[in-house]
């Protein structure tokens, strides 16, 4: 991989899912939409065998969304265990060719990096942030 710029400006990127996600579970039977959430640099475009530059997405959490959210709150602790077990048993690491604006959740703002070892410690602290703070 070959860095093609050097300041770095994070989004929080979502990207839907639900395909992924076994047929038998809570978040199929109540008819939700699985959101993987990623935190992107969008200035660090990265060759990955192909010439065709694409994105790196940094996996943070799952959430899930849609009208059929559950009301009561043993439901809400068991999706929740659930996503966290997705989490831990699936971090997808990503590429993509393009970034859909409309899937971008929020901005982390511009930030200077000198070298490849200031940009690790920024996606470290971006990523702790985010997944301490989910923006969704």
């Amino acid at each position: 991989m070959t860095q093609t710029q050097t300041a770095a400006d994070f989004v929080c990127y979502k990207y839907d899912a639900t395909k992924y996600i076994r047929p038998n579970t809570l978040c199929r039977k109540l008819g939700l939409t699985v959101l993987a959430v990623y935190a992107c640099d969008r200035n660090r475009a990265v060759h990955c065998c192909s010439l065709t530059p694409a994105y790196e997405l940094v996996f943070l959490y799952y959430t899930a969304d849609g009208p059929g959210y559950p009301e009561n709150d043993s439901d809400r602790e068991a999706l929740a265990e659930e996503l966290m077990e997705f989490g831990h048993n699936t971090e997808p690491e990503m590429y993509l060719d393009r970034l859909r604006e409309e899937n971008i959740v929020k901005e982390w703002g511009t930030e200077e990096c000198i070298d490849e070892e200031a940009r690790d410690e920024l996606v470290e602290r971006v990523t702790d942030y985010w997944r301490a703070n989910p923006p969704l």
